[in-house]
C-alpha cells in the first residue's frame, strides 16, 4: 500500500490501487498530512519522521506530520500547528508529542504527549480527539490542555466544555475540571483535587532520579509513584529494541528484560510512571506509542546511566488483513515539486513521467547525480529500486532538461506485516501447546519465544509455541533488518 496525494487535492490510499501523486503541499487532506507547523522558536523545536524515530532536526515552518512522526520542544522552545481539521495544537516548551492512530477507530485527531504538555484550541469548530477509552469534542471557542500524569493522561479543560464518550457512557468536563484516563479507569476531578495531588506526590517523591530511594522489595507496598512488576507477559523485548505491537485489546502486558544491564533490580520509566522489578519488568501498555527508559537499582539508589531505551506503538490490529500479491503503482511528474509517498507493505512502482517532453533520439535521466541513458521521458522504477529517503530526479534531452524533482519514499512502520490464520483470538488457554500460522510479507523473518516457527513456500509459516501462566500468551516476532521489530499478539482466554 502506498499513500500520496492527488492533483485534484484529495488523498486516496488503496491495498493494490493505482495513485496518482501530487506534491505535500498542495495536499490538504488528514489521511496524508495530520498536522502543518505554523510558526516555532528558532533553535528550539525539533522533530522526527516514523521511518527513523529518535533521529531529531531542526524543524521548519510548513513541515507536515504524519502517522508516527514527533516534535519536540526545549527548555525555550515553542511552537504551534495547524491540524488538518483547522483547528490549533500549541507546543510549549520541555515537551514531545507524537502522531499516532489505531485501526479501527473512527475519525478524530489522534496523538501522544510522551513528555510535558499540550494545548489544543478549538478555533471556531468543534474538535473531535480519540483518547484511549474512546472519543472526545472539544465545542468551538474551547482550551484544553493534555498532559501525562502519575496514573494515566489528563486532560484539563481551561476554557469552555469538552464531551468524553466511551463504553461507559459519556461525562462532559467544564472549565477548570480534570478529566484523567488511566489504564483500567476514568476520573472527573475538580482542578484544585488534582494540584493538591501534584503537590503531595511532589513531597513525598520529588527528589532527582539519581538520589531517589528506591522502592523496597520486600515490604507490602512500594513508595508512592513506584508500581511493582506485573508478575505475567504477552511479550518480552529484548533491551533497547524498539518495536510496534499488533494486538485486538490492550493494555497489554509487555515485559522489558533487564538481564546482562544490571545486576539486581531496575526501574523502567514511562513519563511519570515507574515500574520495579528484577530480570524481566512488566508493564501494562495501552493501545499508543510509549517511549521507556531503564535505570538500575544499586546501592540502594536509581543510577542516572540509563541502561536501554526505545519505544514500543500498541495498535489495535487483529492481524487478519490480507497481504498484497504485488506492489503498489505510483506516478509522479518531474515537475520541481516535492512528492511524499508513503507505502505500508511493499515497497511501491514509481513511473516518473516528464511532461511536455521534447521529441529526441534519445533522453537521459539523472538520479541523484547519477546519469543514465534511456528510451524516452518516461521511465519506470521498479519496487524497491528507489530505497528509503530522498531522491532527485530530472530528465534530459535535445539540449533541454526537466525541472529536478524531489521524491522522499517512506514506509509507514504501523504497516501490516502479516496476516495469521492461527490461532483465533482467545482461543486457547495458559500451559497449552498452540498451533500458529500465517504469512509474512517478503524479507521478514518470523520467530516465537516459547515455540519453533517453520518457513514454507510463499513466505508461509507453521509452528507451534508453549504458553505457561507466566507467559499465556502467543506473541510472533517479525524481523525485518531494514524495517524493524513488529509483534503479532493472540490472548489466551481467561481462566474460569
Amino acid at each position: 500500500m502506498s499513500r500520496l496525494c492527488a492533483p485534484t487535492g484529495w488523498c486516496a490510499a488503496g491495498w493494490l490501487a493505482v495513485l496518482v501523486a501530487l506534491p505535500v503541499s498542495g495536499c490538504s487532506c488528514s489521511s496524508s498530512s495530520l498536522a502543518v507547523l505554523k510558526s516555532a522558536t528558532a533553535g528550539g523545536v525539533q522533530r522526527d519522521h516514523a521511518v527513523r524515530p529518535e533521529v531529531w532536526a531542526a524543524a521548519q515552518v510548513g513541515d507536515e506530520f504524519h502517522v508516527g512522526d514527533g516534535l519536540k520542544t526545549d527548555a525555550t522552545g515553542r511552537a504551534a500547528l495547524t491540524l488538518a481539521d483547522g483547528n490549533e495544537l500549541e507546543v510549549p516548551a520541555s515537551t514531545l508529542i507524537r502522531f499516532t492512530t489505531d485501526t479501527g477507530e473512527p475519525a478524530g485527531q489522534r496523538f501522544d504527549v510522551e513528555a510535558g504538555a499540550a494545548i489544543l484550541h478549538a478555533r471556531g469548530k468543534e474538535l473531535r480527539l480519540q483518547t484511549a477509552r474512546g472519543s472526545a469534542v472539544l465545542s468551538p471557542g474551547s482550551r484544553m490542555r493534555v498532559s501525562r500524569g502519575a496514573r494515566g493522561v489528563v486532560y484539563q479543560v481551561e476554557v469552555g466544555t469538552a464531551r468524553f464518550k466511551s463504553e461507559d457512557g459519556a461525562v462532559d468536563v467544564g472549565a477548570g475540571e480534570v478529566y484523567e484516563i488511566g489504564i483500567g479507569n476514568a476520573v472527573l476531578k475538580p482542578l484544585e483535587a488534582v494540584q493538591q495531588e501534584g503537590a503531595g506526590s511532589a513531597a513525598a517523591g520529588g527528589a532527582d532520579a539519581s538520589t531517589e530511594a528506591p522502592p523496597d522489595a520486600d515490604s507490602g507496598s512500594p513508595p508512592q509513584g513506584y508500581k511493582r512488576s506485573l508478575d505475567h507477559f504477552s511479550l518480552v523485548i529484548p533491551p533497547s529494541t524498539s518495536a510496534t505491537v499488533h494486538s485486538a485489546r490492550a493494555p497489554i502486558a509487555v515485559g522489558f528484560e533487564i538481564v546482562g544491564r544490571c545486576r539486581d533490580r531496575a526501574v523502567v520509566q514511562l513519563g511519570r510512571l515507574r515500574y520495579h522489578g528484577s530480570g524481566t519488568v512488566g508493564v501494562p501498555l495501552p493501545f499508543g506509542r510509549h517511549r521507556y527508559r531503564v535505570r538500575c537499582l544499586e546501592g540502594g539508589r536509581i543510577q542516572k546511566k540509563v541502561v536501554s531505551r526505545g519505544w514500543v506503538r500498541v495498535l489495535r490490529d487483529v492481524g487478519t488483513r490480507r497481504l498484497p500479491r504485488r506492489p503498489p503503482t505510483s506516478h509522479v511528474d518531474a515537475d520541481g515539486r516535492k512528492y511524499k509517498i508513503y507505502y505500508q507493505n511493499q515497497p511501491p512502482k514509481i513511473v516518473l513521467r516528464w511532461p511536455r517532453a521534447p521529441k529526441a533520439k534519445g533522453y537521459t535521466l539523472v538520479l541523484d547525480g547519477k546519469a543514465r541513458p534511456i528510451d524516452s521521458g518516461q521511465y519506470e522504477f521498479s519496487s524497491g529500486d528507489l530505497s528509503d529517503g530522498s531522491h532527485q530526479v530530472r530528465f534530459e534531452a535535445a539540449g533541454r532538461r526537466s525541472r529536478t524533482t524531489h521524491i522522499d519514499v517512506r514506509f509507514d512502520n504501523a504497516a501490516t506485516t502479516a496476516s495469521l490464520s492461527a490461532p483465533g483470538e482467545g482461543g486457547f488457554r495458559p500451559g497449552e501447546q498452540v498451533a500458529v500460522s500465517g504469512v509474512a510479507l517478503p524479507g521478514w523473518k518470523v520467530s516465537a519465544d516459547g515455540g519453533t516457527i517453520e518457513m514454507q513456500k510463499g513466505q508461509r509459516f507453521v509452528g507451534t509455541v508453549t504458553t505457561t501462566e507466566r507467559r499465556p500468551d502467543v506473541a510472533l516476532r517479525l524481523w525485518h533488518p531494514r524495517l524493524g521489530t513488529h509483534y503479532y499478539l493472540r490472548h489466551s482466554a481467561q481462566p474460569p
